[in-house]
Parts: C-alpha cells; structure tokens; sequence
C-alpha cells in the first residue's frame, strides 16, 4: 500500500509492469519527460508453497529501469546490512542479485529495523538500494523512533533539482475557537475610527443622496469606485483586525483530528522503553516495561479515536450525519438496475436508463401565453426598498455550516463577531442610494 501527500506534485501511478502479487508493488512517480520506479516489497513464502518467496517469484524475474529505487521488508540477514545475525541461507543470491544490478545499500550496517520481545537482539530486515543514476539525490536515511510496531519506520529523502518555494495561494485559516473577540472588536473599531477612506466625505455622503430615480441610478457610476474603495478598506481592516487577534490554524502532514498531549507522552515512553531494550537486551524487566508501554499506547490510541468518532456523531450539526456516511459507505457503487422509460420499455444501456430518468423527474413545463406589452409603459421610478437593521443582523448572524472562506480567509465567526462590534459600518455602504451594487473585488473572486 502506497500513500501519497495530497502536495505532492509529481504524477504516481502504479507501474504497468508491476506484477500481480500481494507481496510487491511497483509505482512510477513522473514529473515532465523523468520517472523515478519504485518497489516495495515483502519477502513472504508463496501460500500455496510452490512458487518459493517473493523475491524468487518475482522480483529476480523483473527488470530494472534505469532510475529505480528498492525499498522493503527482505526477511534475509546477511554481514553486508546485519553483521551481528547469521546468513539467510538465500542471502548469497540476494547480494549477488544487487551486485548484478549496481544497487547501492543506505542501510548503516547493524542499524536494526526490527525487534520482537521474544528475541535477544534486534535484526535487520528492511532494506533501501537504488542504482547507481538516483542514489545521488538520496539524502537524510535514518531510522525513525519506534512506534509500536514490529517494524521501525525508515525515512529518507530524494531530492530533485527544483528549489522549494512556499504555497502563498492557500494561507493557514484562523482558529477562531482560540480568539481574543474583545481585542478583536476594539481594534476593528479603532482602525475604522482614523480610516482615512472610510471617513472621507465622498464615502459619507453616498448614504444622504435622496434621489432614486432610474437615471439617477444609472449616472452614478462615479459612486461606484468609491464604494469599491470602501469595500476593500473595510475588508483590509477586519482582515488586519484577525490577524492580531485570532491564531491560524498549524496543519501538519500528520495532523490527527484524535491526538493530544497524553498521546505525544505515551510514545515517547514507548521510544524511551524501546532504547533501554536495545541497550540490555538480556534483560528481561526492560522487555516487560516495553511490551507494558507498547499496549498501553495502542489501546490509549483505541480510546481517542472510539472517544473522537462518538463526539463527532453526537453533533447537533445536521450535516454530520452525511459526513459520517461518506467516510463509512463503500466506495464501490451499484449499477442502477433495468428501469421502465413507459410500461412497454424496459431501458437497459445507459443512455435509455438516463433519458428515463429526465423525462420522468422533468417532465414538460406547462404552457404559459406571452405577456401583452402593447400598453405597458416604463416607469422612471426604481422602487428598491431600504435594507433594514433586522435584515442585515440575519444575514450577518445566520450560521453558515461547512462554508469554505475566500481569498481573504474571513469566516462567517468573524463576519458575526465584527456586526456585533460596528454595526453601523456595515448598514452604511448597503443603504447608499445605489442598491445593486457588489464590490468589484467580489465580482472579480466569484468567477
């Protein structure tokens, strides 16, 4: 099984000529006219017991492109990588098989990638090689502190020519369950105070214009990049007035939604118990005190997701129940069954079971005459009534479940905490005497 980063940019994709065996997979990883093949692989008997061990059956048989990178658990031991175990009776062929292929080894002889506590000392099992043409941008191989498993996990780097850059696209979100709303409400009020755009006459007397006729309305476009100006002023101060008030939100590769500080003390435990045991390995209390550790921190892990699930399911967001579905149906769908288009018809193709479908759940509209505009006459005057209190209060109070912000990383928490501080600035630019109005900047966005 692979796991790939949602960042990652290079295209992963499993290798045409990766073999039909549970035990070895291949994957091409490409960006542009390069790709770089990796196999995993686990060295296990054939279950039939007739095609020998992994590596017989079918790594021996597969070829090796010219950039590969080998990486798995090979269940061999030889001096080369674990000086301190016996030769595996397949190990000669192994290494021979390496040589052959120029693979280069980055384990550090006698580094153990796996221990049991019913043996006396770690081995090493879990093997990384690459030909000769990747392993100079293989940097940072190391073994990884232990996390419970038998196995430890090794990382190790390939870096390629391009230099990182930070995704300035996607900023981090505001935490707004950690904001300080009073610091919040006093340093939005202070900036509108002294903003020199939103205190400007021109801004102050959009709102006392009493005209509203059609002409009048259509001649204001001069209006219109002053209310624009003033719209991103305003949006430019809430935005300051969170940044200096509400933490973003630190996502990390390994965020988990069930973790906590007891968790983070329980596995360094567990790595401290594991270090003892590689110490004195002959010691049977430090093998206790591991094993103790070790089931300890699986079943605290056990708990905090059980615990996490039930909080998630108890919500009184009636959207939950849908995100709980999503995460437990199965990704495999059903075919939609043979349905009747009309009661002598039974649809089977696609096509038929879709025009079934429309014309079935959209049926013909009912006819309606055209409107008589003979004696209509257009009026001058636009009767579009005044926005009120009450109704710019709901709109700003109305809780948006699941609504992803913009751009500017503003939520529908900070839209409510900032009416609730200056009310008045929001009715302001929404009373001007041109009603159909929409910042530019917004327009601009929504596209």
């Amino acid at each position: 099984m692979i796991y790939i980063s949602k960042g990652f940019k290079p295209l992963v994709a499993l290798a045409p000529n990766s073999p039909n065996d549970p035990d070895i997979q291949i994957i091409d990883i490409t960006q542009g006219k390069h790709t770089i093949q990796l196999i995993n692989i686990y060295n296990e008997a054939d279950q039939a017991k007739e095609k020998g061990h992994t590596i017989e059956r079918c790594l021996y048989n597969t070829p090796l492109t010219h950039h590969t990178i080998l990486v798995g658990d090979f269940n061999s031991h030889h001096p080369w990588w674990d000086p301190f175990s016996n030769k595996s009776s397949n190990a000669d062929l192994l290494t021979e098989w390496f040589e052959d292929h120029n693979l280069i080894l980055f384990n550090e002889p006698g580094t153990s990638t796996f221990y049991r506590t019913n043996m006396t000392n770690p081995s090493v099992l879990d093997l990384t090689l690459a030909t000769d043409s990747v392993s100079p941008y293989i940097t940072d191989w190391q073994v990884l502190p232990d996390l419970g498993s038998d196995h430890l996990s090794i990382l190790f780097e390939v870096k390629g020519t391009l230099s990182r850059t930070t995704n300035i696209a996607q900023p981090a979100r505001f935490n707004t369950k950690l904001a300080d709303w009073e610091k919040f409400a006093n340093t939005l009020k202070s900036k509108i105070s002294i903003s020199t755009t939103l205190n400007s006459s021109e801004y102050l007397n959009i709102a006392t214009s009493e005209s509203n006729s059609l002409d009048s309305l259509l001649d204001k476009s001069q209006y219109i990049q002053v209310l624009d100006e003033a719209a991103k002023e305003f949006t430019r101060i809430i935005t300051y007035s969170a940044e200096t008030s509400i933490p973003r939100i630190k996502s990390t590769k390994r965020a988990k939604p069930w973790w906590s500080p007891e968790l983070k003390a329980l596995r360094k435990r567990l790595s401290n118990a594991f270090e003892n045991v590689k110490i004195y390995p002959e010691d049977d209390m430090f093998k206790k005190i591991y094993q103790s550790a070790r089931n300890h921190y699986f079943q605290a892990i056990k708990t905090a997701k059980k615990n996490h699930w039930n909080e998630f399911l108890e919500k009184e967001d009636t959207q939950s129940i849908f995100k709980a579905m999503s995460y437990t149906k199965d990704i495999q769908t059903e075919r939609i069954p043979n349905i009747r288009s009309n009661p002598s018809k039974l649809e089977n193709s696609f096509e038929g079971k879709c025009s079934a479908f429309r014309s079935t759940l959209f049926p013909p509209p009912p006819f309606t005459p055209p409107p008589n505009w003979e004696s209509y006459k257009q009026s001058k005057k636009w009767e579009w009534p005044d926005l009120t209190e009450s109704e710019l209060l709901n709109a700003c109070s109305a809780k948006i479940k699941g609504k992803t912000p913009g751009p500017d990383g503003i939520t529908q928490d900070i839209i409510i905490q900032a009416y609730k501080a200056i009310p008045k600035a929001f009715l302001h630019p929404l009373q001007s005497s041109y009603q159909p109005w929409l910042p530019s900047f917004l327009l601009e966005t929504s596209h």
